[in-house]
């Protein structure tokens, strides 16, 4: 989410929960920032939040960043790791929490969106689901992250370009994005099915789908295709929308 959409919705002065708090899950006095001398302490914002199955993890603003970047702050449930947030050095030397533009929660692992376009994992890794590629770990300028999503125990992307990444558990198939038939018949490809051309000289194999924004169920995803499949026109980054 960026700035847009918090002035939009209304940026959140503070946060309520409700249901089971076996684990703390909802009680948001146990995200108050941690002391670092780059943090301001008295100032608590958050914009985005996401739960995973006993814990939760935001985005929240500080004076120090950009509006449209949080820094990450989680609470619950810690039995893999999945509500400790690690620290890094901002420009000034200062420690402070990772920062980002989206973070998203599956059972009990978490993926961050950093401002360059790549991810962060971390948490339960017992499927893969922290083991990110390099494409996203390090992705290319002309093709970054623009959005993320984590299941229980799998983890996806979307790419600037609107093709998907993903890793961990794909028991139940979370992971088979769907493809487009091609057929490349005389130098020319054609992504209609119905109109493969001439069948007689054509070969045929699998072109990924384009999205535009994407969602993770426990065992699923649903998606939402990009306006130009041909050209790969996503008709915009949904990060900025």
């Amino acid at each position: 989410m960026l700035s847009t959409q918090r002035e939009a919705m209304g940026q959140l002065q503070d946060s309520i929960g409700w249901g089971l708090l076996r684990f703390n899950t909802f009680n948001t006095s146990t995200a108050k920032p941690p002391s670092h001398p780059g943090l301001d302490s008295s100032f608590v914002e958050f914009f985005q939040v996401s739960c995973g199955a006993g814990h939760t993890v935001a985005l929240r603003l500080d004076p120090g960043i950009p509006d449209y970047l949080g820094y990450v702050v989680a609470w619950g449930f810690n039995d893999y790791g999945q509500s400790t947030v690690g620290l890094e050095q901002n420009a000034a030397g200062d420690l402070v929490p990772w920062s980002g533009k989206q973070v998203s929660a599956g059972y009990a692992h978490n993926i961050l969106l950093r401002e360059n376009g790549s991810v962060r994992c971390w948490g339960d890794n017992r499927y893969g689901q922290c083991d990110a590629p390099p494409e996203t770990t390090t992705p290319s300028p002309s093709n970054r992250v623009v959005q993320v999503a984590a299941g229980h125990f799998f983890s996806i992307a979307l790419m600037a370009d609107g093709t998907l990444r993903g890793w961990g558990d794909n028991r139940f198939g979370q992971l088979n994005f769907p493809a487009w038939p091609r057929w490349v018949a005389e130098g020319q490809i054609n992504y209609d099915p119905d109109h493969p051309g001439d069948a007689g000289n054509s070969s045929f194999d699998l072109k990924p789908k384009r999205f535009f924004r994407i969602a993770a169920g426990a065992n699923h995803v649903v998606a939402l295709l990009a306006q130009n499949q041909a050209t790969g026109d996503t008709g915009g980054d949904p990060a900025q929308n």
